[in-house]
């Protein structure tokens, strides 16, 4: 019996190389560098000031892939790639407390995972929060200046994830998830608009409340004046006045 070892060892090479391709996109995947941050700003405004905000999950997101689910769950907007890899998570819940000072502020938790942390932290460099003036309104974006995530991917191509701001950088990663919260004077009016999903958890508002609201949740306590444009939308108040 002849045994070729010339094929046996091309066949083992073949397999090592195989073996050797598989690890390395494993260790590319779960292996990279993750940071976080909690960017906090504030103002000081007038006591009856006008406060706009969009929601959490006004993030555009679009996906050119084979291999991806979005999942749109109570927590979150999860965005999941090839070999069952998060590659977004939006938290839905938006909380807006109140309380007795004529400050606004936002807080907005950051987590990123790219390939390097130099890379991390360019990205994080770029993030701020921003209130924008318009007369006697201050307009709150609850994403600060992230535009867009996209991501690719196909049979033989890994994610390949971006995140757009709004001056149009790019930046390639691998994970993002953002959480955010909104501090107001609890006597100043109040605008929510939203045509995606969310859950809103406001505190007590002597001020005005317009919600402009597709889908989605709204909790409140003690609610004076209410003007609500609601469209497949729970709501909740505890204890809602007459006025």
């Amino acid at each position: 019996m002849k045994i070729n070892f010339l094929a046996m060892k091309k066949k083992w090479n073949w397999k090592f190389r195989l073996v050797s391709l598989l690890l390395c996109l494993f260790v590319f995947d779960n292996f990279g560098q993750v940071s976080e941050k909690t960017f906090v700003q504030e103002i000081e405004v007038n006591k009856n000031i006008t406060i706009t905000s969009n929601v959490p999950t006004s993030l555009d997101i679009e996906l050119n892939t084979q291999h991806s689910n979005r999942n749109n769950t109570y927590n979150g907007y999860i965005v999941v790639g090839k070999n069952n890899q998060e590659r977004l998570f939006v938290h839905k819940e938006y909380v807006i407390h109140t309380w007795e000072k004529n400050t606004i502020r936002q807080e907005v938790d950051i987590k990123i995972k790219s390939d390097s942390d130099a890379n991390n932290q360019t990205f994080l460099n770029q993030l701020k929060i921003h209130f924008a003036k318009t007369n006697r309104q201050i307009l709150v974006d609850a994403n600060m200046n992230l535009e867009k995530f996209t991501m690719q991917n196909s049979r033989f191509r890994s994610d390949d994830c971006q995140i757009i701001l709004q001056d149009g950088t790019t930046f390639s990663i691998d994970y993002l998830e953002i959480k955010t919260r909104l501090y107001i004077p609890k006597t100043a009016n109040l605008k929510v608009n939203s045509i995606l999903n969310h859950t809103l958890r406001l505190g007590d508002l002597e001020g005005n409340l317009d919600l402009n609201i597709q889908y989605g949740e709204v909790f409140g306590q003690k609610i004076k004046n209410l003007n609500a444009n609601l469209h497949f939308c729970l709501l909740y108040t505890s204890d809602a006045a007459d006025e």
